[in-house]
């Protein structure tokens, strides 16, 4: 190796570096002692340096060791000198080779660690993911609108077979799961609520609050949540594998609206399935009050007519309106997170956990707000 200045290149004295040989690690240690002396002025020259080159053209091989010491000029040249470091005179597979691993400056901005983020500003970027979420739901909403349009007036595009296997796997796969579910429920709430009313001589009560508790709320939601995290994973992450394979692509190149022809049977059998597991989830609910209050010397005649006389009508009529908005927003948030799905292996199983985590806030956000609407109302 020799060092020597060329003034003509890039406007001043040049330290031009001419390895000979092959670049690896047997040669590069005292090439790099020797470079490293040069530049701080060591080996006794009165050269003052202003750049740094390197001459390729007799270099026969490099391997790992050699990239890494070609990258360490390169930041050796920049903090140095502030100038890039010239490499010339390499046979092309071995330029082809440097390109392909150059190793970005370490004292660059992608590679520095990442700045502490106040959390004003983490407040600020959460509020703005909102909105981005909720402007690419709305967006969402209005294609199946016009999607549905499309349905409504040519019935035939829809995939009925289809629809039924969605709503079987909707509906008949959820009934054991959501059975021992709501029995437990009522069983937990007549437990519950047996011990306070003891003390008051309202046993008597415990009926009713079982069935008002849930027929108007607690069945509707469990079942509701339970579908987001069955159904509503589920839709995401089957739209999202398609999009990933680029089975979206494929449908809309033979001209198929993917949102007509995936996302529309998939929200018929979501919106007609909850109601009737709401209707099972509370009647399992009742039945686990009622086994429950069995220890308490109620007969089965006496069980229903506590709960006839204390439920009214509206208090299960409301609790089921209230399912077909939540199949609404969970098919909805299910579909549009898979058809989001970024690229990328874990893509889809963020796509799916997404699904479920803003089926599981709207719903109870949506129930907040059913809540309210029904007290106004006096219902």
């Amino acid at each position: 190796m020799t060092t020597e200045p060329q003034p003509q290149m890039q406007g001043g004295d040049v330290m031009v570096v001419h390895p000979n040989g092959d670049l690896d690690i047997k040669s590069v240690p005292a090439l790099r002692q020797q470079i490293l002396q040069e530049i701080s002025g060591e080996s006794g020259g009165n050269v003052k340096w202003r750049g740094l080159a390197v001459d390729g053209s007799a270099v026969t091989r490099i391997d790992g060791v050699g990239l890494g010491f070609l990258a360490e000029l390169r930041r050796l040249a920049l903090e140095k000198y502030g100038k890039p470091l010239t490499i010339t005179g390499l046979r092309t597979e071995l330029e082809h080779l440097c390109e392909v691993a150059a190793l970005g400056d370490p004292s660059a901005g992608q590679l520095q660690p990442l700045r502490h983020i106040s959390t004003i500003e983490k407040m600020g970027a959460g509020v703005a993911l909102l909105g981005r979420d909720a402007r690419a739901m709305l967006q969402f909403v209005g294609e199946l609108i016009v999607a549905f349009w499309v349905v409504v007036r040519h019935p035939r595009h829809v995939r009925w077979g289809e629809f039924l296997s969605i709503a079987q796997e909707v509906g008949a796969d959820a009934l054991l799961i959501l059975a021992m579910l709501g029995f437990l429920l009522g069983a937990i709430l007549a437990f519950q609520t047996a011990v306070p009313l003891d003390r008051f001589g309202a046993v008597e009560l415990i009926p009713t609050i079982v069935g008002i508790a849930i027929l108007r709320e607690l069945g509707p939601l469990i079942a509701a949540i339970l579908v987001a995290g069955r159904t509503g994973a589920a839709f995401a992450a089957e739209l999202g594998t398609m999009k990933v394979t680029e089975e979206l692509s494929a449908l809309r190149v033979m001209g198929l609206n993917p949102v007509a022809f995936l996302v529309v049977p998939r929200v018929l059998a979501t919106v007609l399935m909850l109601p009737v597991l709401a209707v099972y989830t509370d009647l399992m609910g009742v039945f686990g009050g009622y086994v429950v209050m069995t220890t308490r010397g109620f007969s089965f005649l006496q069980y229903v007519e506590s709960v006839r006389s204390g439920v009214t009508l509206q208090d299960a009529a409301g609790g089921i309106l209230k399912t077909f908005f939540f199949a609404l927003l969970i098919a909805c948030a299910g579909c549009e997170r898979g058809l989001t799905t970024g690229p990328g292996p874990g893509a889809v199983g963020r796509s799916a956990t997404r699904a479920v985590v803003s089926s599981i806030v709207l719903i109870i956000f949506a129930d907040m707000i059913f809540g309210v609407i029904f007290y106004t109302l006096g219902i």
